[in-house]
Order: structure tokens, then sequence, then C-alpha cells
């Protein structure tokens, strides 16, 4: 168990990174203990553009008043209860991401946590409990920046991508990178894609909290 030393320093840590690369300005925001269900699905309301998620049936909202958002979503890792945004996320080119999560360390050997633009994805191995960064470049190749998590707790991720640079925090791991030089990224308007990729693929297992996604 983390003290409460470690776990100030551990959100300094985050604070750093959030600043590290220039002020950040939020952009889309999910906090699971907003969402609700209805009609049999989990609804996720957007806090700074009104951009409205949508979980699928087989995921479950859960109430916990030990943790401090008193309300998380559940995952098992099939491939139909990811959620996806009502409305596409525009090209960013530079980009923070946020995500809190509780692995099950069950389910696909690579774990979609966030993707979109078709460009950016943050996913947990949970064969070697790492969380992975990838960017992909427009001659679809990418670049992966991996941090250790901590399958036992909730771990906070930071992911920033800007002008070739990559980073990524997983509590108090920070790791950097860049792309190869003459990469160029192509952003393109896509859904926000939250425990899946693609059609239902890398399904995540596990509890998520929140999500939120900053330019730089």
């Amino acid at each position: 168990m983390k003290t409460p030393r470690l776990l100030a320093f551990a959100s300094l840590l985050c604070g750093l990174l959030s600043v590290a690369d220039g002020q950040t300005k939020p952009l889309f925001a999910w906090d699971f203990s907003q969402a609700s269900e209805i009609n049999g699905l989990i609804e996720a309301p957007e806090s700074v553009a009104g951009n409205t998620t949508l979980f699928k049936e087989a995921a479950s909202l859960i109430a916990d008043p030990d943790m401090p958002s008193d309300k998380y979503v559940q995952l098992s890792g099939t491939q139909l209860e990811g959620a996806q945004s009502v409305r596409n996320i525009p090209p960013l080119d530079a980009v923070q991401i946020k995500v809190r999560f509780k692995p099950s360390n069950e389910g696909a050997p690579r774990q979609t946590l966030v993707s979109f633009n078709a460009t950016y994805e943050v996913r947990y191995v949970p064969t070697r409990n790492n969380v992975e960064f990838i960017v992909f470049t427009s001659d679809k190749k990418f670049t992966i920046l991996t941090a250790e998590a901590n399958p036992e707790v909730w771990n906070a991720v930071v992911a920033t991508y800007k002008d070739g640079r990559l980073t990524l925090a997983v509590g108090l791991s920070l790791k950097r990178g860049v792309l190869p030089e003459g990469s160029v990224i192509e952003p393109k308007p896509t859904l926000l894609r939250i425990g899946q990729m693609k059609e239902g693929t890398r399904p995540f297992s596990g509890a998520l909290a929140d999500v939120s996604l900053s330019s730089l």
C-alpha cells in the first residue's frame, strides 16, 4: 500500500508532466461517477464539450463508497461492451490523454483503454503488467512507449504527444520517446473508443473511473 507521501509525490509527478510540454487546454472529460444506466446502456456525460459516451449492455456500473469518485464502469473483456463517443473527436496534432483504471489481468493479450484519431492508442498488456502508449504515423508505422502498472490498485495514466515527442507516466514511472526522424502523423476525425478498438477488437477487462483529453 502506498504511503500518503508516495501518493502525494505521484500526484505531483502527474502535475509536472501535465505542464512539461506547455499549458494544457481541456477538450473532453468523462467522469464515470456521473454515469447512469438508461434503457440497458451506460451513458457517461462529457463535462467539457457535451460529447456523451455510451457503453454497451454487457458493461456494469459499480457503486463504491470507498472510491473518491463513488462509481466506476466494470468491463469483463467481451468484444461488445466497450464504449464510443456519440460525436467525432476532431484531429489533434498535440494531445494529453489521462486514464484511471484497475486491470483484472484476464482476457485479451492486449487490451485497449482509449483510442482515437486513427493515431493514438493507450492500452494495457496483462501478461507484462504494462501500459503502452502508441502513436501511429502516416506511413503505417508506429512508436510505442511502455511503463509498468500495478495490477492490484487503481493506476493513473498520463500520455502526451507533441512535435514528435511522446511521454508516458503511470504512477511514479515516467518514460519519454521520439518519433523516428521524418515521421509524420495524420490525425483523422474519429469516434473516441474506450475499452476496445474498432469493431470490438482488443477488449479491456477491468475497471475504468475516468478519461480525459486535452490539447497542448
